[in-house]
């Protein structure tokens, strides 16, 4: 591939996707933050995917576990602080505006998609009985609405 080709933005949309990494108008400190919220990220998603599986393998479908059950769920809800804090650490601490509107912008995306989804899964309840699966496909809705408008957004700009 030559140089020319890698400067077009359908070309390289793949390799320099949003990693703090490949945003080169961030600085060291932004970047840093970026790689922390990144990282806290991860841990709470296989955090929160792995708790019900993991009270299913380790105390099974007994009630007699006690307080123990409650671990893992207990690890989730600590991922969770810590990822809050480091997003309002990246948050408060980027220095480009410009990024700042963005992470805003997709927030507010995903948060509506989040209530939309949320409103449409009661609206289906008395329709269609107990949907167990409301929380989390409320929660992926979310997610995945964010780290879209995120990446259009970002894509929007001079940044990808």
């Amino acid at each position: 591939m030559t140089e020319t080709q890698g400067d077009n933005k359908s070309d390289r949309w793949w390799r320099y996707g949003i990693a703090p990494e490949c945003l080169q108008e961030l600085s060291e400190s932004d970047r840093r933050n970026a790689k922390s919220l990144n990282h806290w990220f991860l841990l709470w998603v296989l955090a929160f995917c792995t708790a019900a599986p993991a009270h299913v393998i380790l105390f099974g479908d007994s009630d007699t576990a006690g307080s123990w059950r409650l671990l893992p769920a207990i690890i989730a809800a600590a991922t969770t602080v810590f990822l809050v804090r480091a997003y309002v650490r990246f948050y408060i601490a980027t220095k480009d505006e410009l990024l700042r509107k963005v992470h805003y912008e997709s927030l507010a995306i995903g948060f509506g998609a989040a209530f939309f989804l949320g409103v449409g899964f009661a609206v289906l309840k008395p329709i269609t009985g107990s949907l167990d699966i409301a929380a989390p496909m409320t929660l992926v809705g979310m997610l995945l609405s964010y780290f879209v408008s995120y990446y259009l957004l970002l894509n929007k700009t001079s940044y990808v």
